[in-house]
């Protein structure tokens, strides 16, 4: 049986390439869930849990119920977004777009630190 020996700079080079492979997997717009939970629909939207549960009951806002929690597809809040910033104008398009991601990329640095 033969073995082959790695150096703490062959190790250390790993590592680096491994820990960018997994960051730039999880930063990929691939592995975003596409259902989210209400709490993380309130911080996207600036909502309180209130005026989700009136946008819920006015039948504003997609969801689905699973026991005694709520659901929401991610695609349908960024259409919500994509909606707010038409009627506000220009200005808040950089933000809206890019809140969602902004959002979800900080998620994921907590989760991975």
């Amino acid at each position: 049986m033969q073995f082959n020996l790695l150096t703490n700079e062959e190790l250390q080079h790993f590592k680096k390439e491994f820990l960018e492979e997994i960051k730039k997997i999880l930063t990929s717009h691939d592995v975003m869930p596409r259902l989210i939970k209400s709490k993380d629909v309130c911080k996207i939207l600036h909502l309180s849990p209130g005026k989700l549960q009136q946008l819920r009951d006015a039948g504003d806002i997609e969801f689905i119920e699973m026991g005694n929690k709520y659901l929401y597809d991610l695609r349908h809040i960024q259409s919500i977004i994509a909606t707010r910033t038409r009627k506000r104008g220009a200005g808040c398009i950089v933000y809206s777009i890019l809140a969602p991601t902004i959002y979800w990329l900080s998620y994921l640095d907590q989760c991975v630190a």
